[in-house]
């Protein structure tokens, strides 16, 4: 099955969660291998015991487990599971994870490695705080925020990771629609979890460029030993390396094209979500889009140096959607500005 369309199913099983205003939500996403879906599951068996919770199943990839007006979400994707505690009540706003819902002790055991922890705080507004009153709770000078959702909602962070390992952002709503908050919560995961997925890619990408400059250099000593042989033994011996050089490509390209391409249904699984959010611009500050185009030109820019091992792979492409969406403005503020070598200004 295509991957993007494998993950655009995964994506629209599962039933968006209703969430009031005053909820404080946090979010843990993993790693899941194949020898690590046993010992997750067991993990979970052990919690709904423990419990004596009420647990509902949506298919085989989804799992709620209802603790009163809490609960905990379980998700299972085919590369990683999202574990979801949301909890009915507002919390400090960096609070550890033994104050939702369950012991921090049974998050401390889950098998697997973090892709990424969220805490996402949801409050009642008239109207909106002013900058200056949101930047106590975040770091000033890497402030993000947008209006979503026909401007009913406004989500601020600072995507920076706080002392005790979360992204923090701070959902301000002028509606109680428990449909539409949820929503507004299910898509920043989204978005948060498929851009460091996506960024998988990266690594992949600084990882085999050494390699693939390596093979380069040697190719073209043997191409320049190619012109000065004069016996039929030389020859077969720079033959013999060409081949040698030639396998170690295929082998490299083996290894990593499932990764660049899952980068690429990543990249555009995200996307999908930046356009569903229906973004207006705050002024003065730097906005998600903007920020996720600079994320898209960042991996383009390492898998274009690929181009000729991958010449399939293009993330860059998405940046258009996203700019279609948005009218033209203003530059962004100058102390939150972007590198002067990534154009966003249709998008800031």
């Amino acid at each position: 099955m295509n991957k993007v369309l494998q993950l655009h199913q995964e994506l629209h099983a599962r039933p968006i969660p209703d969430i009031r205003v005053g909820s404080t939500i946090f979010h843990q996403a993993m790693f899941r291998g194949s020898e690590i879906i046993l010992s997750e599951r067991a993990h979970l068996d052990d919690l709904v015991q423990t419990l004596s919770a009420n647990v509902r199943s949506v298919g085989d990839s989804h799992l709620r487990i209802d603790l009163g007006g809490n609960s905990v979400r379980v998700e299972f994707h085919n590369e990683f599971t999202g574990y979801t505690f949301i909890k009915d009540s507002t919390e400090d706003f960096d609070a550890p994870p033994d104050r939702y819902v369950i012991d921090s002790d049974w998050i401390g055991h889950i098998t697997g490695e973090t892709v990424n922890r969220l805490q996402i705080h949801v409050e009642a507004v008239d109207q909106y705080s002013p900058e200056q009153d949101v930047e106590k709770r975040f770091n000033s000078s890497s402030l993000i925020a947008s209006d979503v959702s026909d401007s009913q909602m406004r989500i601020w962070s600072d995507y920076l990771i706080s002392p005790r390992g979360n992204t923090r952002f701070l959902i301000q709503c002028k509606t109680d629609d428990t449909d539409r908050i949820g929503r507004a919560v299910q898509r920043v995961i989204d978005i948060e979890n498929y851009r460091m997925l996506a960024f998988i890619g990266l690594q992949t990408a600084k990882a085999i460029v050494p390699a693939l400059s390596a093979i380069e250099t040697s190719l073209e000593k043997l191409m320049r030993s190619f012109q000065i042989i004069d016996r039929i033994g030389d020859e077969r011996v720079l033959l013999d390396e060409l081949i040698q050089l030639s396998a170690e490509v295929e082998l490299i390209k083996g290894r990593a094209i499932n990764r660049f391409r899952a980068t690429e249904a990543y990249a555009e699984i995200m996307t999908g979500r930046l356009r569903e959010i229906r973004e207006t611009k705050v002024e003065g500050v730097f906005s998600i889009i903007a920020l996720s185009v600079c994320a898209l030109q960042l991996l383009g820019f390492m898998l274009e140096a690929l181009a000729d091992v991958y010449p399939a792979i293009n993330v860059t492409r998405l940046i258009g959607a996203l700019a279609s969406d948005r009218p033209a403005c203003g530059a962004a503020s100058p102390s939150r500005a972007p590198s002067p070598r990534v154009d966003v200004s249709p998008l800031c």
